[in-house]
């Protein structure tokens, strides 16, 4: 019993630590431009698909590993999502009314290429 115990807190750590690791990107990959009359869809489409991403995660049907992969993709999703909320109001602060550009490292590109066609700054 006490064996179980010990293993399930060391599991509650790893995954506390990974999350840790998730929530900071990492070296940017490419500079993405997105339209100021485009970033509310932007934003619900990610909304949208972490929200869906969760549902999944709570489906007990999945194994450990399909859960932690899905864990993964939502804090992605969640890190895109706050860069890209802050670069709005940034924007909007200092009257930007065209386009913003949101660095994105390799992972946040990865899914932001599966949900939108993304137009790289060079």
């Amino acid at each position: 019993m006490r064996e179980g115990q010990e293993l399930v807190k060391n599991m509650e750590f790893l995954v506390k630590e990974l999350e840790k690791e998730w929530e900071q990107s990492g070296v940017t990959k490419a500079k993405v431009v997105l339209e100021v009359d485009d970033i509310a869809e932007v934003n619900e489409v990610i909304s949208r698909k972490i929200s869906k991403t969760q549902e999944s995660i709570e489906n007990d049907t999945m194994t450990f590993t399909q859960n932690m992969h899905l864990v993964k993709e939502n804090y992605i999703l969640l890190r895109l999502l706050k860069k890209i909320v802050k670069k709005e109001e940034k924007a909007m602060n200092i009257g930007v009314d065209y386009e913003i550009s949101i660095a994105m490292d390799k992972e946040e590109l990865k899914l932001y290429k599966t949900m939108f066609e993304p137009r790289i700054e060079e």
